[in-house]
């Protein structure tokens, strides 16, 4: 978010997000993945805030891509639930 958001009877604001000035991603480990709206799996949707936490792999890792695993192995950053 870029400003503030006003929303419905609530009293207080949803503040603005300062983003980084780069593009590029820290290596972490672990890392807290989030991500918010509609996500889609086999066709039904749903509007939850889904997050994980993972590492990025070292190896895979440039300065616009990335590959996060979980202790389970799985690659995809939001559980299904």
């Amino acid at each position: 978010l870029e400003e503030s958001l006003e929303l419905g009877e609530v009293t207080s604001n949803i503040d603005s997000v300062k983003l980084p000035e780069t593009d590029e991603l820290p290596v972490c480990s672990p890392c807290e993945f989030a991500g918010w709206g509609v996500t889609k799996k086999n066709g039904i949707g749903s509007e939850i805030l889904l997050w994980n936490t993972m590492g990025i792999k070292a190896e895979y890792y440039s300065s616009n891509e990335f590959l996060a695993i979980d202790d389970d192995l799985c690659t995809a950053p939001f559980p299904v639930e």
